[in-house]
């Protein structure tokens, strides 16, 4: 290749990339999912009369979740009542901002007690809103570690440790949060328990491959259709069971023996007052990138978005 043509190629392909980026470009892509005209207000392409509301609440938690809620910000201003955001980083402009946002940082990947202080946060903050209220929900990727609220007498070391674990014997994501929803209090649909009876809709920003809302910082808005069974065998399967912590054992036992509730499921009434949007995705980054790459003349073929395994041998093929 001469100079020219690497000259163009480095130009498309940083005009692809820079497509793919912006299609799921967390501020922007919120803005375009709010806006409030003379018939009320729409999050998400749901409807709300004004009329219906008294506040408006913002929670969220992901490693996109500032970005996500300077969008909000950036359509309702101060119409917002108030919130509580969970992010990796805080490394933003404080004057987006008010006082009325609690702003936190959990850990990831591996929760702390930063994460359980996060999530009782979380939890204060919703037991004010009313039936009334609309609470709109940020989620994007990392938020299973940034947020935790293990059951008692769990304590997030014996939940690391069980990660730890379950990540070594080469369990998939989804069998690591079948496990985490059924020994923590904020995931698999847990969250809704603390916004009810106020409404809710959340934002999600998916990092998941399929977009599986239960799966999405382990579903804390969505229903989830394992069972305190499932989270034991996915335990047995990989030969951990024996050496699991005492505390854990015991809440999966309690709840094989229906001492403790299971998480939401699939016709739960809580939610018909709840609805999940997914905004962004990989689809979506890899659409947008056919078609700036179209644009530019290029035959596109999109390969298949559902690959798993060890990074270097997919790369590699």
């Amino acid at each position: 290749m001469s100079k020219e043509e690497l000259k163009l190629l480095d130009k498309n392909v940083s005009y692809i990339i820079k497509s793919a980026l912006g299609a799921v470009d967390p501020q922007k892509i919120v803005a375009k999912n709010i806006f409030i005209n003379n018939s009320g207000l729409s999050v998400g392409g749901i409807l709300y009369k004004k009329t219906s509301i008294d506040k408006i609440h913002l929670v969220g938690f992901g490693k996109a979740v500032i970005a996500m809620a300077k969008g909000v910000i950036e359509q309702l201003g101060n119409i917002v009542a108030g919130g509580v955001l969970v992010a990796k980083h805080l490394d933003v402009d404080p004057g987006n901002f008010s006082e009325k946002f609690l702003l936190l940082k959990g850990d990831h990947p591996i929760p702390t007690q930063k994460s359980v202080h996060a999530a009782h946060e979380i939890v204060n903050y919703l037991s004010k809103v009313k039936e009334n209220d609309l609470v709109i929900t940020l989620l994007s990727g990392g938020g299973s570690a940034l947020v935790t609220l293990p059951k008692d007498p769990i304590q997030v070391e014996h939940l690391n440790e069980l990660t730890q674990s379950l990540l070594r014997s080469g369990a998939s994501i989804y069998e690591l949060n079948c496990v985490r929803k059924h020994i923590d209090l904020i995931k698999g649909g847990g969250l809704l328990k603390n916004i009810s009876p106020a409404r809710s809709i959340s934002l999600i920003l998916s990092d998941v491959i399929g977009d599986d809302l239960s799966v999405i910082a382990s579903g804390p808005t969505s229903p989830d259709n394992l069972t305190f069974q499932d989270a034991v065998n996915v335990l047995k399967k990989y030969h951990l069971w024996k050496k699991t912590n005492n505390s854990i054992k015991e809440i999966l036992i309690a709840g094989l023996e229906g001492k403790q509730p299971e998480t939401i499921k699939e016709g739960d009434p809580i939610l018909k007052s709840t609805a999940n949007k997914i905004i962004g995705s990989l689809s979506i980054a890899v659409s947008a990138a056919k078609q700036a790459a179209e644009n530019l003349g290029y035959f596109v073929e999109i390969s298949d978005l559902a690959l798993s395994g060890e990074a270097r041998s997919v790369g590699r093929d």
